[in-house]
């Protein structure tokens, strides 16, 4: 059973010699950014059972009895 070895790659292989971004499906960036998600079909009615202030700047705060 062979394994692959790093002599079997030429002397100036880099991952980053290519400066291609591995994740640009579309150009640069994410290429989850451009999908928008779907919104749901069915909502469903929850109600918080304790106060919560969130902690971080993208974190919900929410009141004990609140409907969301």
């Amino acid at each position: 059973m062979g394994s692959a070895s790093s002599a079997e790659k030429s002397p100036d292989w880099s991952d980053e010699e290519s400066g291609a971004n591995p994740f640009a499906a579309n150009g640069e960036g994410n290429p989850f950014e451009d999908e928008t998600p779907a919104s749901p079909e069915i909502s469903v009615p929850v109600r918080a059972l304790y106060d919560y202030e969130g902690q971080e700047q993208d974190e919900l705060s929410f009141k004990a009895g609140g409907t969301y």
